[in-house]
């Protein structure tokens, strides 16, 4: 008997493991603060939208309107980093969120491959993404990827 984990199918590019993103201060960040502060960091620097300064418990409105704005802004970026593999050992990718698709243990999904489709774009989207991030980008890694994930 084996243990299940979760599908994931994405259209994007590997971006390597833990602390082998190509990008050392992005690393260094996603290990102290975890894998999404990509969000923070993406929004400062294309929006110039900045965390607040001081404590949270000295300044709650400001980071609730901080977060508050960062949701709306994230509603706007079809691109994400999300990780693969294991929590105790993740791996990255960067994607386009509106075509990931994600099964949970037990939970098929049917895929639709005429659906499929890869829009012109993508390709110079997920080049500027990394870009913004300091992510070293190959176009020949770009393309459909299935990977899982168990935690």
């Amino acid at each position: 008997m084996g243990q299940s984990t979760d599908g994931l199918l994405f259209y994007g590019l590997h971006i390597g493991d833990e602390g082998e993103t190509g990008n050392e201060e992005l690393d260094e960040l996603i290990q102290e603060e975890g894998w999404d502060v990509w969000e923070k960091i993406y929004l400062e620097k294309t929006i110039n939208l900045k965390e607040p300064e001081g404590e949270y418990e000295s300044n709650k409105e400001a980071y609730s309107k901080y977060w508050d704005d960062c949701r709306e802004a994230l509603k706007q970026v079809d691109l994400e980093i999300t990780a693969h593999c294991h929590c105790d050992a993740p791996m990255y990718f960067v994607h386009i969120k509106s075509v990931y698709k994600e099964a949970s243990r037990g939970y098929p999904k049917k895929i639709d491959p005429s659906k499929m489709t890869v829009n012109p774009e993508w390709v110079q989207q997920l080049k500027a993404f990394c870009k913004v991030l300091n992510i070293p980008f190959d176009k020949k890694e770009v393309g459909w990827w299935l990977a899982s994930m168990w935690c």
